[in-house]
């Protein structure tokens, strides 16, 4: 009768173990919520906390906390864990339900060329934001290229520098990557990421940076400066730049030009974008739209032939279709702005600071749907002291 019991017991074990998964990945310990609840706190060897996690039907992650202890969380509280760097001196190993991990909470840390930091949570209810209690260095007031790496490691660049920083969602001050230094300002150069991969270019220079390796790359055409760059979803070998300040001729542009990474090679696409002279200072998003299409974004900018002959800054939102090459036209952007940033996340573009006609800082952030029948609306207040061109990080999604 013993042995049948083991037995028993062991297929049950193994049944729940096939019917889910228990998945390993790194939180920010200020968002597991159950620590100092006893009752969740099984004196267990580590070894034992899943099989005791395995039979409790309420269960929905677990995760150690000594030698000797283990913490278990309820399904209703897996809402509430927000991911973090498997590095970061915040960071706790959890083992989470595999079906539950779609309930987490979609966050977006904003970061300004001050320095601060706000995390924007999608549901500050259920998964409130995390106060990461630091400031990045910050010398000049615009942030420059900035990527986050597969294991949720952020690389930005150092304000007023030539090189790059360094972070893990943690409470440390970002520290400086070795060989990370270029020969010109990274100030207003032109910059994607997409899949942990980083692209930027200024004065007719570009690098890219994967892992923390920086690599130079071909030279740009154009002596350029305040443009835009994007990837666009589910191509990560090629980049669109658009626009910016030609420093040789001192007049705003509006060619949209197309970098591969498998040749190394810029091509001008010869579809001038239709603006009375140039643009600078906007911001570009490659996105998948509602009906399917990949689209380049330009949302916004300061629109003229140079500095001295210029319409201002505008709320147009132009669209470039990378299969037609077409350009057409989106809803307006909810006002005009110039040096805002933009980002495609979970189906709706993100866009976020600048200056508006006044040239006071923008302290919103407003979404919109990919669509020609879409609508901008605001999503978040920012307590930013400048936003000119915010770093946007969505993660936890």
């Amino acid at each position: 009768m013993i042995v049948l019991f083991l037995v028993l017991q062991c297929f049950s074990c193994i049944s729940s173990l096939y019917q889910d998964n228990f998945l390993k990945g790194y939180y920010h310990q200020d968002s597991i919520i159950g620590i100092e609840d006893p009752e969740h706190q099984p004196n267990l060897a580590p070894y034992a906390c899943s099989g005791f996690c395995m039979n409790q039907s309420s269960c929905g992650a677990f995760t150690v906390q000594s030698r000797l202890s283990c913490v278990y969380l309820e399904e209703s509280d897996v809402p509430k864990l927000v991911k973090s760097s498997k590095v970061g001196s915040k960071s706790r190993e959890v083992w989470v339900k595999e079906s539950l991990l779609g309930q987490l909470t979609p966050h977006m840390l904003v970061i300004a060329g001050s320095g601060q930091l706000q995390d924007v949570s999608f549901d500050a209810d259920r998964s409130p934001p995390i106060e990461y209690g630091i400031e990045v260095p910050s010398k000049d007031p615009i942030p420059g290229p900035y990527a986050v790496t597969h294991d949720l490691s952020m690389i930005m660049a150092k304000p007023g520098g030539t090189s790059f920083l360094s972070w893990n969602f943690d409470d440390q001050t970002p520290s400086t990557i070795p060989d990370s230094t270029v020969p010109v300002n990274l100030y207003r150069s032109g910059s994607a990421t997409q899949n942990g991969r980083l692209f930027f270019s200024r004065q007719g220079r570009t690098w890219t940076m994967v892992n923390n390796k920086l690599k130079e790359l071909a030279n740009f055409p154009l002596m350029t400066i305040s443009g835009c760059a994007t990837f666009v979803p589910g191509d990560d070998d090629s980049v669109y730049l658009i626009g910016g300040f030609n420093q040789d001729t001192q007049k705003f542009i509006k060619t949209i030009h197309r970098y591969q990474f498998s040749t190394n090679e810029f091509t001008d696409l010869e579809k001038d974008m239709p603006v009375n002279g140039g643009i600078q200072l906007h911001s570009c998003v490659g996105v998948e739209a509602t009906n399917g299409d990949k689209i380049v974004v330009v949302i916004g900018g300061h629109v003229g032939v140079d500095s001295n002959q210029n319409e201002g800054y505008t709320d147009t939102v132009r669209t470039f279709n990378i299969e037609t090459k077409q350009w057409g036209l989106w809803p307006s952007y909810a006002l005009p702005s110039k040096s805002h940033r933009s980002i495609f996340a979970n189906g709706f573009i993100y866009t976020a600071g600048g200056y508006d006609v006044d040239n006071a800082y923008i302290q919103k952030i407003f979404k919109m749907e990919p669509s020609a029948e879409g609508s901008w609306e605001e999503f978040a207040t920012l307590d930013l002291e400048e936003t000119e061109a915010p770093y946007l990080i969505m993660y936890n999604n």
